[in-house]
C-alpha cells in the first residue's frame, strides 16, 4: 500500500490510547477498503473496526426499532383512552339510570340524550384540543 502511514503507539497520548480512537481513511474501491481493513486487523489484534456504513446501518436499526416502539406505544395509549372513555360513559349511564328513565317518561327523546352522552364523553378531548387556541386568543387581545 503506497502512501501509508504508521503511527508509533508510544507517541500517542496516554489519554487517547485509552479510549475510543477514529481513524479517517478514504480509500479508492471497496478491495482497497478490504485491504486497510485487513491491515489494521493484523496490527491491531483483538481490536473492533467498523466503518461509516456499520455505523449508518447501526443507527437506521436502532432508529427503526425505535419508530416501531414508540408507534406501539401510541396506538397502546390510544386504546387505552378510548376504552376509559367507554367505561366512563358505560358507568354514567349506569348511574343515572333513574335519571334517564324519569326523561324518557317525561318526553325527552332517546335520540336526544344519546347526543347528551356523547357530547359529554367528548367534552374532555375537546376541551383539552380548544384550551390552547383559548389561551392564545385571550394573551394577543389585551383587553
Amino acid at each position: 500500500m503506497s502512501g501509508s502511514v504508521l503511527i508509533d503507539p508510544a507517541l500517542v497520548p496516554g489519554e487517547i490510547a485509552n479510549g475510543e480512537s477514529t481513524l479517517a481513511v478514504n480509500p479508492a474501491t471497496d478491495a482497497d477498503r478490504e485491504k486497510v481493513r485487513t491491515a489494521l486487523a493484523m496490527a491491531l489484534p483483538g481490536d473492533s473496526f467498523s466503518s461509516r456504513e456499520l455505523r449508518l446501518a447501526g443507527q437506521q436499526t436502532m432508529l427503526g426499532d425505535l419508530k416501531r416502539v414508540t408507534a406501539f406505544g401510541l396506538a397502546l395509549a390510544a386504546l387505552l383512552a378510548g376504552s376509559s372513555a367507554a367505561i366512563t360513559a358505560a358507568s354514567s349511564v349506569v348511574d343515572r339510570r333513574r335519571t334517564f328513565g324519569a326523561l324518557i317518561a317525561a318526553g325527552t327523546p332517546v335520540r336526544m340524550l344519546g347526543r347528551a352522552l356523547r357530547t359529554e364523553a367528548a367534552l374532555p378531548a375537546l376541551s383539552r384540543r380548544w384550551a390552547p387556541a383559548q389561551v392564545a386568543s385571550r394573551s394577543a387581545c389585551r383587553c
